[in-house]
């Protein structure tokens, strides 16, 4: 079977069925993924809606153009947005969570300063990247939103409009996914809360508990923070993803 790829459109750039690539995505379909004039491909406009389409042309100034048979609306997107907040990450381990909560249909990454974060600042023009190859690789139709540091309190206020919980090893938490089977059916969003490699500060905790937001497990094991996340979003996908097939 002949892989489809997938390309970033600007919505602008579409008329009449007619499509136009900008110079770095061009470059990518034609001399990366050497896609050929003729070939399929689905196009992405980063806010959900994907296009069936076939290259035509290569200009003189290497874009390609090419035609839309068909849109497709919620492209690969899970039925309930996901929001994940996390304690700052060192290193790689920030890219690797945006990489892969990216492929596992998050709609929203927001790093957050908490009181024991081991670092204070986060590269979001690289995180952005990461998140653009992410959506490419695995074929999705949103970019997911890339947020700037937040304070702790924000994101809380924020967590507590929707359904927020905090992912803590715990023998009294309710396991993620007991959690999620006892929601109602009209859930929409759902916001995650992820401690830094240093844990929730006792003040964090006094909060979260003063406004009742579910603790929840992940299991016996003390995950760290990268595979809390990764391993949150696995299951909030595989589970939403179940019930949206038995609807």
């Amino acid at each position: 079977m002949t892989e489809i790829h997938h390309f970033f459109v600007k919505q602008k750039k579409i008329q009449n069925d007619h499509f136009i690539l900008d110079k770095n995505e061009s470059h990518h379909l034609s001399r990366v993924a050497r896609v050929k004039l003729g070939d399929a491909v689905i196009l992405l406009n980063g806010e959900g809606t994907a296009y069936r389409a076939v290259v035509r042309d290569i200009d003189e100034n290497h874009l390609v153009s090419g035609t839309i048979h068909e849109s497709i609306k919620a492209y690969h997107e899970p039925s309930v947005k996901y929001h994940l907040g996390i304690g700052i990450l060192k290193g790689a381990k920030i890219d690797l969570v945006v990489e892969k909560c990216t492929e596992l249909g998050v709609a929203s990454i927001t790093p957050l300063m908490m009181k024991h974060n081991m670092k204070q600042q986060v590269n979001l023009e690289r995180l952005d990247k990461i998140a653009r190859s992410a959506v490419k690789q695995c074929g999705r139709g949103n970019l997911p939103e890339i947020h700037p540091l937040m304070e702790f309190d924000t994101w809380f206020n924020l967590m507590r409009r929707g359904k927020g919980i905090v992912t803590q090893i715990g023998q009294n938490n309710v396991s993620i996914w007991q959690y999620l089977t006892d929601l109602p059916e009209n859930v929409d969003d759902i916001w995650i809360t992820i401690g830094p490699e240093g844990g929730f500060h006792q003040t964090e905790i006094d909060l979260i508990n003063k406004h009742k937001i579910p603790f929840v497990s992940m299991g016996q094991r003390r995950l760290r923070s990268e595979t809390a996340a990764i391993a949150s979003m696995s299951v909030l996908d595989t589970f939403f993803s179940r019930r949206s097939a038995h609807d």
